[in-house]
C-alpha cells in the first residue's frame, strides 16, 4: 500500500504548477476539504484566478451544486479565410464570449 502524497508540503511553485494543470472542479472540491487546503488555494497562483473569467457566488439557504464542463477555446489565426455576412461574425464571436466566460475559475 501506497502513503497518501502530501501535496500541502510542496513549495508554492510547483505547487501553482499542480494547481494549473488541475481542473476548476477539483480544485474547488479541493478548497472544500479543509480550512488549511482552502488558504492554500486561495494563495497559491493559479491562471484561472488571474484572468478574472468565472466567479462562483454561493448564497442562500439550499445546498449548492456545481457543475463544470470544459469547453476548449477557439481562436480566429486568419479571419481573411472565413466567408460570410457580418451578422455570422458577429454570432461566432458572441459564442467564442461565452465559452470563454465558461473556461476559468477564481476563488
Amino acid at each position: 500500500m501506497s502513503l497518501p502524497f502530501p501535496l500541502f508540503h510542496l513549495p508554492n511553485v510547483a505547487l501553482s504548477e499542480v494547481f494549473n494543470s488541475t481542473a476548476p472542479c477539483d480544485i474547488i472540491k479541493l478548497s472544500m476539504c479543509s480550512k488549511k487546503a482552502l488558504c492554500t488555494v486561495k494563495h497559491t497562483f493559479i491562471k484561472w484566478r488571474t484572468r478574472g473569467i468565472l466567479k462562483l457566488i454561493f448564497g442562500g439557504s439550499k445546498p449548492s451544486t456545481v457543475q463544470y464542463n470544459f469547453c476548449p477555446l477557439l481562436s480566429i489565426h486568419e479571419t481573411s479565410e472565413i466567408t460570410g455576412n457580418s451578422e455570422n461574425l458577429e454570432n461566432l464571436f458572441q459564442w467564442i464570449h461565452q465559452v470563454r466566460s465558461l473556461t476559468g475559475w477564481i476563488i
